[in-house]
This record gives C-alpha cells, sequence and structure tokens, in this order.
C-alpha cells in the first residue's frame, strides 16, 4: 500500500538583509510516497530522494550539519541529522559524478533542471563557493504511526572568512555608528565583487 503525504520542501534560507542565500531544493518536489512495511505493527516507510543544497548567494558559506526531520502535524517526530562526516562523503560523490561526466546522463533522476539549474558545479567538500551545491541522495526512514510531512534544515551555518569579510564591511560601520548614538543610514548590502 502507497501512502502519500505533502513534503513541506520548499526552503529558503537568507541571511538577514544580505545578499548571501542557501536555496534547498528537492525532486521529486511536491509529494513524497510512504509504503507499509508492516500493517500488524502499523509500520511504513519512506525514502526522501535527492535534495540539493545551491548557495545563491554572493559569498561562500560552509555547511555544517543537515537535518531531515518527519512530520505529525507541526510536530518533528522522526529526525536524522548529517553532520560533518556524513556531508563530506556526499560531497565528494556528487563532485565524483559530475567529473566523471555522469550527471548528464543521470539527469532523469533530478528531473533535468529542477534539481540542479544548468551549469551548477557540485562542490567537492562542504563550503560552497557561489553558485555551487551539494546533493544528498536517499534517506530513508522507517517508522511506525502516521507522518503528513518533511522538513529539512540547514543547521550550523556559517559564513567563511571570506564571506564574513563581506558581511562586516558592510555591517560594522552601522554598529560603530549605532555606539555612538547616531542612527546609520539605511543602504543596501553590497554587491561584492570576486577576488580571486
Amino acid at each position: 500500500m502507497r501512502v502519500t503525504f505533502c513534503a513541506a520542501f520548499a526552503a529558503l534560507l537568507a541571511f538577514a538583509g544580505s545578499a548571501e542565500a542557501l536555496e534547498v531544493k528537492f525532486y521529486p518536489a511536491d509529494y513524497v510516497y510512504a509504503y507499509e512495511l508492516d500493517r500488524a505493527h502499523g509500520s511504513s516507510s519512506v525514502i526522501v530522494h535527492n535534495i540539493a543544497i545551491i548557495n545563491d548567494g554572493a559569498a561562500p558559506v560552509t555547511l555544517d550539519a543537515v537535518s531531515i526531520e518527519l512530520m505529525a502535524g507541526d510536530r518533528a517526530i522522526d529526525a536524522r541529522t548529517l553532520g560533518g562526516e556524513e556531508l563530506t562523503r556526499a560531497a565528494a560523490g556528487g563532485a565524483g559524478l559530475q567529473q566523471a561526466g555522469l550527471l548528464q546522463p543521470l539527469a532523469f533522476q533530478f528531473g533535468g533542471e529542477q534539481l540542479l539549474p544548468a551549469n551548477t558545479i557540485l562542490s567537492a567538500d562542504l563550503t560552497l563557493d557561489p553558485g555551487e551545491a551539494l546533493i544528498v541522495t536517499s534517506q530513508v526512514f522507517a517508522y511506525r504511526g502516521a507522518r503528513d510531512g518533511v522538513r529539512m534544515r540547514v543547521d550550523g551555518l556559517h559564513f567563511t572568512p571570506e564571506g564574513a569579510a563581506i558581511v562586516w564591511r558592510w555591517l560594522g560601520p552601522q554598529l560603530i555608528d549605532l555606539a555612538h548614538g547616531t542612527l546609520p543610514a539605511p543602504i543596501d548590502p553590497p554587491t561584492p565583487v570576486p577576488t580571486n
């Protein structure tokens, strides 16, 4: 028996007031199918396929952990956290597929460009430069009872030293003005120019 539940997937993590952002995309994007494992015990399974974390900002961002949660209403009932070790393996695997030229033949698995926009580079490590992505594939859950959604969070998110410098050059003068009792004039965050 196959049960459909809505996947609370679309997520955009933006840094307050800055141009830095991570986009989290899934394929398939709208639904996840739960399959009954044992009717007598009320157990089911679900596979969350193809998660892309894309840095669509202007500065590098380093990932520490990713949490995938199965929801019942607004409560996370089951959770899996992928830490540095698991994410490093995922990054190396995705970058290896891309370097071997295998992403194009496997595009059907990612819905063509629905998961990864054209010309996206898969990062070989946990620092996503602007335009780079990391793919996490096939997370399998087994559970008892009912679940009606999936939520994902990118935890421990922080700027690389280069990204922190860009934000500090924008935010620092405003904080100094506030410390001296003057309100800074509102300004748009800078658009950084790559230094490499």
